[in-house]
């Protein structure tokens, strides 16, 4: 999830920690990054032929 953020992997593993929290632009980063990733899950066919 950081790389797709553009977020260092050690500060997503503190805030997924909780140990910090994320600020707003950050935040949007990740909730952009989330919604990518969705899209892409969208597009795979598990059943092709």
């Amino acid at each position: 999830m950081a790389k797709p953020a553009g977020i260092n992997a050690s500060l997503m593993r503190q805030y997924s920690s909780g140990v910090k929290h994320p600020s707003a632009n950050q935040m949007q980063k990740i909730e952009a990054a989330i919604k990518q990733i969705v899209i892409e899950l969208k597009t795979i066919n598990l059943y092709a032929t």
